[in-house]
């Protein structure tokens, strides 16, 4: 026969379960986050290394608004940069940024998809 104090000690051990999984996951969750931001560190001083000023500013402006599109120019500044079309030396401007975020706005084209029930 299963005593008061058993039922106890395992609904205790069934407690102590769930908060060590949620202690596992919330540690889990933050050192996500910690690699998230340390990402985004090396994005921003990559940034702050090719371009002047104002484009930082309109990078980060942009990084607020759409972030998609943000990424996208992280990916094209960092190929310039790779085949040496941008250096530490040469600062992209603004304008220049503006044109290759142009070019990136009007390729890029949202595509929709309509699923009929029987399909």
């Amino acid at each position: 026969m299963v005593t008061a104090q058993q039922i106890e000690d395992g609904e205790e051990e069934n407690l102590n379960d769930i908060r060590e999984q949620k202690k596992k996951k919330l540690q889990e969750a933050l050192q996500a986050y910690r690699e998230q931001q340390k990402v985004e560190q090396i994005k921003k001083a990559f940034l702050i290394k090719v371009l002047d000023s104002e484009a930082f500013e309109r990078i980060m402006n942009v990084k607020i608004s759409n972030k998609e599109l943000y990424d996208k120019a992280i990916e094209i500044l960092m190929y310039l940069y790779q085949q040496r079309k941008i250096s530490e030396n040469r600062k992209l401007n603004e304008k220049e940024l503006k044109s290759i975020l142009s070019r990136l706005i009007n390729n890029y084209e949202p595509t929709i998809e309509f699923k009929r029930k029987g399909d």
